[in-house]
């Protein structure tokens, strides 16, 4: 996976998560939402129910997020989401 630099301004809160993924990889708000359910765990029948969306709009936005994070995998998507999850909370 590409790296980043995110840089943080020490007068500002953190970054968010979605707003670190929406910046880092071009994610529609709704890719981004999605993102960080999956990553809290969610599955994506669970990711649907919760957004009140179909499963098959989930799985069309996993197939996205996997193209846009250059990533291979719902388990590779989800080591992604967990090293940005880490730079959004200051880490």
């Amino acid at each position: 996976t590409p790296g980043a630099l995110v840089l943080l301004d020490a007068e500002n809160a953190a970054p968010s998560m979605r707003d670190i993924l929406v910046r880092l990889y071009g994610l529609t708000p709704g890719e981004a939402e999605l993102a960080g359910l999956l990553g809290d765990g969610l599955s994506p029948i669970e990711a649907a129910e919760t957004r009140g969306v179909r499963l098959s709009t989930v799985r069309s936005q996993i197939q996205a997020l996997l193209q846009k994070t250059d990533t291979r995998g719902l388990g590779d998507l989800l080591r992604t989401l967990g090293r940005v999850s880490h730079l959004s909370r200051g880490g």
